[in-house]
């Protein structure tokens, strides 16, 4: 009989495509997956072989052989914990971006705790192969480019997504409209990419940059892929340039935070406040304020940098 695993990673987007390396190792093991994300259906088309749910009750979870949990300090995270605690999830091992003691509850043999100097996307993959005790891994994915599409069609359009789900994550508003009309003035094709409810926004209906319209994920992805670069906060959008092999840039806040986070398939370029700026404790200026202390001049010449490259 065919195995059974279950992948469970956080809410966001870009969790998901990282979480993608755990379901397909299992996948390639000859495991019958589901990964349970409310939104990653949309890009089934873009991975050919797995099988999608917006989520599982504790029954369907019970019917698997493993269930990969990626920890998010989540209330739903805890209740799993508890019920593996209680014998009825026997099965659950959980993958920690970082682990406290104190903060987490002990760990057990099946818990993964990942290393800060290596991507997620490493980790993920290593914490996998580990699960079977084998030291080789893979960061595939399983993402499967849609054959219709041409990789980087329109070279000189740049996809920008200004905002994240995280306001500490986010540089200032202000200044990606500066980039991104610099850039329009440099004979590239800045696009702003949002949510529905960010395109309402005053800021961005009014600032002269195009900002297309997507119904799905697949619609995205689509666009992306034949998009020439990316610009964007440390959110989706860079993670699913690196997936597809675009050129990227991230604009992050925490040298540590991003030696973890950046986007570990196609290897981009990250842009950080200066470790000169003064960070002592209760003060933080560097944590607090990181997005006055880079400026529209260092992202425009890191992006050039970029494109220079390409």
């Amino acid at each position: 009989m065919e195995k059974k695993a279950a992948v469970i990673p956080s809410t966001g987007i870009g969790d998901a495509l990282l979480m993608m390396v755990a379901s397909h190792a299992l996948f390639k093991r000859g495991y019958e997956v589901t990964t349970y994300h409310p939104k990653l259906s949309e890009l089934q088309e873009w991975f050919v072989g797995h099988r999608f749910a917006p989520a599982a009750s504790l029954d369907i979870l019970q019917k698997n052989d493993l269930i990969i949990l990626q920890n998010n300090n989540s209330l739903e995270v805890a209740s799993l914990f508890k019920a593996r605690l209680s014998k009825e999830l026997s099965t659950l091992s959980l993958f920690y971006p970082t682990y406290k003691e104190g903060k987490h509850p002990p760990l057990s043999s099946q818990d993964r705790v990942f290393d800060g100097k290596k991507t997620m996307v490493e980790n993920i993959a290593e914490a996998t192969a580990s699960l079977f005790d084998e030291k080789k891994s893979s960061i595939d994915n399983g993402l499967i480019v849609l054959p219709s599409l041409t990789h980087r069609l329109h070279r000189r359009r740049v996809a920008i997504q200004p905002t994240s789900t995280d306001l500490k994550r986010t540089w200032l508003f202000s200044s990606f409209l500066k980039v991104a009309r610099k850039l329009k003035k440099e004979h590239f094709q800045p696009v702003f990419i949002l949510t529905p409810q960010e395109r309402e926004h005053p800021i961005w209906k009014e600032s002269g940059i195009e900002i297309p319209f997507f119904k799905t994920l697949s619609e995205l992805a689509a666009y992306v892929y034949e998009s020439g670069f990316v610009i964007g906060n440390d959110s989706l959008l860079p993670h699913l340039a690196s997936n597809l092999n675009i050129p990227h840039l991230v604009i992050g806040h925490l040298e540590d935070h991003m030696r973890l986070w950046r986007p570990g398939w196609l290897q981009g370029k990250v842009l950080l406040p200066s470790p000169w700026i003064p960070n002592v404790k209760f003060f933080r200026l560097r944590d607090r304020r990181w997005q006055q202390w880079i400026s529209v001049r260092e992202v425009l010449n890191r992006f050039y940098e970029l494109a220079s490259a390409c």
